[in-house]
């Protein structure tokens, strides 16, 4: 049994104490400037990828980045689109070849999508990791007038989704509209005394998405780390030695 990089909390037995919805229209075109969006927080993220607050919807977080080399997502008061650099193409528009990534820190459903400048003929599409994605033509949209279809599709967290058109089509992003449904997936931890005895209790923030292990170790200088459970993906807690006078506990991502 191996383990992956570690994820949560890292309790300390003597400081008994951890380190550590509704739906919304993600607005992705801009406003103006006293009116800030998440797209204008997204505004000229490239390939290397950024994570920012979702502005509409308090406590989700969004990662974006760019489709390829040489793109930046741009963010204007028509749309959002992505842009090649030395390229003369539709700055507020994607266009063949490019494309945006998002993934966010929880489970989210997309409720609606909203376009701009579909045209007929023209079809967009959302590839989703490890399950299958949206192919849109505009013949499909729910209003063809406002540009917009209605979705039903449930994203787990972190699951990265790629946008773009194909067939030389050339279509903006407006919004999308997302109800947070769930967690992180990924565990907290807490320590406490009861009756004289340490325990490790472990929450997780939502469904969880992969097994764990409690970890213990006696000195974070050592950063030498014992499994003292077995893998898991419920909540938990578990009784410690609470001998020694100090020492750490964390949960990593059980290895293949």
């Amino acid at each position: 049994m191996t383990a992956k990089g570690w994820i949560g909390s890292v309790v300390c037995l003597a400081g008994l104490a951890a380190m550590s919805a509704k739906a919304e229209m993600v607005v992705l075109e801009g406003v103006d400037a006293s009116t800030p969006t998440t797209g204008d927080l997204l505004d000229e993220v490239g390939e290397a990828g950024a994570t920012t607050n979702v502005v509409e919807i308090a406590g989700l977080a969004v990662t974006a980045r760019s489709g390829g080399a040489g793109q930046k997502i741009n963010v204007t008061s028509t749309s959002l689109g992505v842009t090649i650099y030395g390229a003369g193409d539709d700055t507020d528009a994607f266009d063949d070849g490019e494309g945006m990534v998002l993934s966010f820190d929880k489970a989210v459903r997309i409720n609606r999508i909203d376009f701009n400048g579909f045209e007929s003929n023209e079809t967009f599409v959302v590839e989703i990791e490890g399950q299958p994605g949206l192919v849109i033509p505009w013949t499909h949209l729910g209003n063809k007038s406002q540009d917009y279809i209605d979705t039903d599709v449930l994203v787990p967290a972190y699951t990265e989704m790629l946008f773009h058109t194909q067939g030389g089509s050339v279509v903006g992003l407006d919004g999308i509209d997302l109800s947070v449904v769930g967690g992180t997936g990924r565990p907290g931890l807490s320590f406490g005394w009861t009756n004289g005895t340490g325990r490790v209790a472990v929450a997780f923030d939502g469904a969880p998405g992969t097994n764990y292990i409690l970890q213990q170790c006696g000195t974070l200088a050592s950063n030498t780390w014992i499994a003292i459970s077995a893998p898991f993906s419920t909540n938990g807690e578990w009784v410690v030695d609470a001998t020694d006078a100090t020492g750490f506990f964390r949960a990593v991502e059980e290895g293949p």
